[in-house]
């Protein structure tokens, strides 16, 4: 758990697709697996964990938990997330409010020996506040598509129509008063299905020390796709339509 600094890269947007119907259906009995197999979005670059970690904020303590998880360091990450569907902001779910943090999940990841790799990303999960403008996923603001997201232009959403859009930013409070933002992770629905952005999470590299402490920022082209995506130095928006 103490280790954890000298071993993340960084932090960066991540979008879990999910194909609601084909998701439901693999529940009963066996749990999702082609429903959520087949795209993931993030943003166009990654942040250092140092310049994260000097932002971090106090968090509420967690419940008794096995020792390798009990950290005597009682932090957060002060990041907001905004979802917005066709330019509609639809959710700011607080990233500061989750449970467990980056160091406990990678922690439980391998205590069992299983082993990460430089490059390797792993996600929190959705990140949902208790408010209903704060929940992480399409499926919670429809509440599994009985209460419809309402939109900009009048029009309303259960789950994603072809062309659809979703977008998702973060920041978090930075020097001065400014902000220190991601960039977007954006992607479009082009396939009729039900489509939802689930959800809105936050992605941790992994890396060797040497790599954190020598990192500098070289333009690249992002990767959107895998689970060794590399997106370092990217500018401007990332956009994939399936």
């Amino acid at each position: 758990m103490s280790a954890f600094d000298q071993h993340v890269f960084g932090v960066c947007l991540v979008n879990d697709w999910s194909a609601r119907d084909l998701q439901a259906w693999e529940y009963v009995p066996l749990g999702p697996f082609l429903g959520k197999s087949f795209l993931t979005s993030i943003s166009p670059w990654i942040v250092p964990w140092q310049r994260w970690r000097r932002l971090g904020c106090r968090r509420r303590c967690v419940s008794p938990s096995p020792p390798y998880l009990r950290d005597g360091d009682p932090w957060a990450l002060d990041i907001t997330l905004e979802v917005f569907v066709n330019g509609t902001l639809v959710s700011r779910p607080p990233f500061a409010g989750m449970y467990w943090t980056g160091a406990q999940q990678l922690a439980h990841l391998t205590v069992n020996g299983a082993n990460v790799r430089t490059g390797d990303l792993y996600a929190s999960g959705a990140i949902s506040g208790p408010n209903r403008n704060e929940r992480g996923s399409l499926i919670e603001l429809s509440w599994n598509g009985t209460d419809p997201v309402e939109l900009s232009d009048g029009s309303s959403r259960t789950f994603l129509e072809d062309g659809d859009e979703v977008t998702i930013t973060a920041t978090a409070p930075g020097p001065g008063g400014a902000r220190i933002g991601f960039g977007r992770s954006s992607a479009g629905s082009t396939r009729r299905c039900q489509l939802t952005p689930d959800s809105a999470e936050l992605g941790v590299v992994v890396a060797p020390p040497a790599v954190v402490l020598g990192w500098s920022p070289a333009p690249a082209t992002p990767s959107l796709e895998g689970r060794h995506a590399d997106s370092r130095g990217g500018h401007g928006e990332s956009l994939v339509r399936r």
